[in-house]
């Protein structure tokens, strides 16, 4: 299987840990199961220690980090993707670019899983609400639908840790 899920969510006024420490976790346990995992924050480890993260990252020479290539990049990415996973939580503002993914890829049909508190600031606004095909409260939920989205059955690892059973 080479599926590939996009995983989506605020960047700006995080932290370099705080924006890709939630993705390297989804990417831990869909990983194992075939599934890539591809995020605006690869190829960016330059970034690492960065307290601040802007949406226009002024003072690095690194072409991925210039406008054009987070665009080209992250619209590659997310329209190429056979799931889109965002993670909206604890957000406190609008992310502009998160908005623009959950488009491109509403305009390709590709499924959007969204993980939000019921107040989270994203969850009340009608586009995204018609535009996701799942909104739910933790990662992990979104994780467990993602694998129904994407794997002909539950994975047996899933399965045996159900009824109880040691791998």
């Amino acid at each position: 299987m080479n599926f590939r899920v996009y995983v989506a969510g605020g960047i700006t006024g995080l932290s370099y840990d705080e924006a890709t420490q939630w993705r390297d976790e989804v990417s831990r346990k869909l990983s194992p199961l075939g599934i890539a995992v591809y995020s605006p924050m690869r190829a960016k480890e330059f970034l690492a220690g960065t307290p601040k993260l802007h949406a226009i990252m002024d003072g690095y020479q690194d072409p991925m980090t210039s406008t054009k290539g987070i665009v080209c990049r992250d619209h590659q990415d997310c329209v190429r993707a056979d799931v889109l996973f965002v993670n909206f939580l604890g957000a406190t503002k609008v992310s502009l670019g998160t908005a623009c993914e959950l488009a491109w890829a509403y305009d390709r049909r590709i499924p959007i899983v969204v993980v939000a508190e019921p107040d989270n600031i994203h969850v009340q606004h009608p586009f995204v609400i018609e535009m996701s095909d799942f909104i739910v409260r933790s990662v992990d939920e979104g994780l467990r639908i993602v694998k129904h989205i994407l794997l002909p059955s539950e994975p047996k690892a899933e399965q045996e840790l159900r009824n109880g059973t040691e791998l």
